[in-house]
């Protein structure tokens, strides 16, 4: 089988003058860090774009993996729009699995000699404050579950890529349960970074359920279409969403890429076709 190759150097070169020195938001999918071998090709990717001069701030998710532990606790299962009922004991098993999956990525990291800040470092420190979500169409309460009211930095070390799971922190009820995507969307937002890029189990957004390919390029009415006329549906509809909500805060750039096959985050960041979806305003 013929691999697609990652980019040149020649291809790169415009890109990383570009973008050296600024931030970027890269959110992983939970679907993407159940397997060690994508987590170590995933950590290699994020570890040339730090040695290419961007500063990378990691959000990630671990949906599957938080059902599988609630599973095996015994603990119900309850989502609404795909925002998990959090009551104390499934918010502590949230906890426990974001730790476990942190830790591999801050491995993955680590292990290509970067420094990396996860969340063992930020536990007295925890850098995302939060608010509790009001109940969902006023009517359901959803538990110990949260959004960003205030993002400090300072104690994210310069020259350290920060590996953050996708929690905040209330002062009375302790961790919350943030949506990942939401958290990526809201730190992006804050840091008003050029680009947001959601790595996921597929390629991009498609047109249609048959299309042959992602959508290369889209602008912000056009993903608003697709929301309205049904064709994203699912977790595509709620990133699509996320997505417009960046770019209307201010984020220049979005992009919906697979986390699954070989440079896609190289490719997508260092070449002139990309090879997900880039939604613009």
């Amino acid at each position: 089988m013929i691999r697609e190759p990652g980019p040149s150097l020649e291809q790169s070169a415009k890109w990383i003058a570009a973008f050296h020195g600024q931030k970027i938001v890269v959110k992983l999918g939970g679907e993407l860090l159940e397997n060690p071998a994508t987590i170590s090709r995933l950590g290699r990717q994020i570890a040339v774009l730090h040695q290419c001069g961007l500063h990378v701030v990691i959000v990630h998710g671990a949906g599957k993996q938080v059902d599988a532990e609630c599973q095996k606790r015994g603990l119900e299962i309850k989502k609404v729009d795909g925002r998990r009922i959090t009551d104390p004991a499934t918010r502590d098993a949230v906890v426990d699995v974001m730790a476990h999956v942190n830790d591999a990525i801050r491995s993955a990291l680590s292990e290509q000699g970067l420094s990396v800040t996860g969340m063992s470092d930020l536990k007295d420190h925890w850098p995302v404050i939060a608010s509790l979500r009001p109940p969902h169409n006023g009517t359901i309460d959803l538990g110990l579950v949260g959004d960003v009211q205030n993002f400090d930095q300072k104690h994210l070390p310069t020259g350290s890529i920060a590996v953050l799971p996708s929690l905040g922190y209330h002062p009375e009820h302790g961790f919350l349960n943030i949506n990942a995507d939401t958290l990526a969307r809201q730190i992006s937002s804050r840091l008003a970074v050029p680009k947001l890029i959601f790595m996921t189990g597929v390629s991009g957004v498609l047109s249609s359920l048959d299309a042959p390919g992602p959508i290369s390029q889209m602008s912000v009415s056009q993903a608003q279409t697709l929301i309205e006329n049904g064709t994203a549906s699912g977790g595509m509809k709620a990133k699509l969403s996320e997505a417009i909500a960046a770019l209307e805060s201010g984020v220049e750039q979005v992009h919906i890429i697979s986390g699954k096959e070989p440079y896609t985050l190289l490719r997508e960041v260092f070449t002139d076709e990309g090879c997900g979806t880039l939604i613009t305003r």
